[in-house]
């Protein structure tokens, strides 16, 4: 797949990884403090890799933008910028402007764990299903009291469609799992058939 391992900033645009003996896509930055962005509003399909869809190891920022991760052996998406020594703690922030599948993986769906703030929006239709273990998992506890958790979608209007978050078949876990010190607002998500549920 593509390995980057970089003490700056990494942003990638219109990617795609498939069918890749290891992960997909993997990025470590962590020699420095950059940030890490990837926007696939244009890109291919992340999927079918040996391990995880797209793994992101930092120090700073995480953004992510209409990534879809399938039918890889391991997450479809992972996360973890925990080891910022900064005062504000970065965060991660998974944003989906159009419709969207994290689907089928071995492991689980989205995997995330920051010290600062996680948001996980739709403005579409995000679809979370059939994942091994919990659909969604997202935890910032070691950030305290004052960095929440947000997972939502938009409600419809007399002009506009409904954001929705569905979370479906997490055959070993839950569909959603939020650890957090701070507050948490779930909105637009719907989770069912999962072992636990959210």
């Amino acid at each position: 797949g593509l390995d980057i391992f970089s003490a700056g900033n990494a942003s990638l645009t219109s990617v795609g990884a498939m069918w890749n003996y290891l992960s997909g896509i993997y990025i470590d930055n962590t020699a420095g403090t950059g940030s890490v962005t990837v926007n696939n509003t244009t890109g291919d399909w992340i999927g079918g890799n040996g391990s995880h869809g797209l793994y992101i190891q930092s120090r700073g920022a995480v953004t992510l933008t209409n990534v879809a991760s399938g039918m890889n052996s391991n997450n479809g998406i992972y996360v973890n910028n925990t080891g910022s020594s900064a005062t504000v703690k970065p965060g991660v922030t998974l944003v989906y402007t159009l419709d969207r599948w994290v689907d089928s993986n071995g492991f689980r769906g989205i995997e995330v764990y920051s010290s600062g703030p996680i948001k996980l929006t739709t403005t579409k239709k995000l679809y979370i299903e059939n994942n091994g273990d919990y659909g969604v998992s997202l935890s910032n506890e070691t950030g305290g009291t004052s960095v929440g958790v947000t997972v939502s979608g938009i409600q419809a209007t007399l002009t506009s469609k409904p954001g929705q978050i569905y979370i479906n078949n997490s055959y070993s876990g839950s569909g959603l799992v939020v650890y957090t010190q701070g507050a948490a607002v779930i909105s637009n998500v719907s989770v069912n058939n999962s072992l636990n549920d959210a």
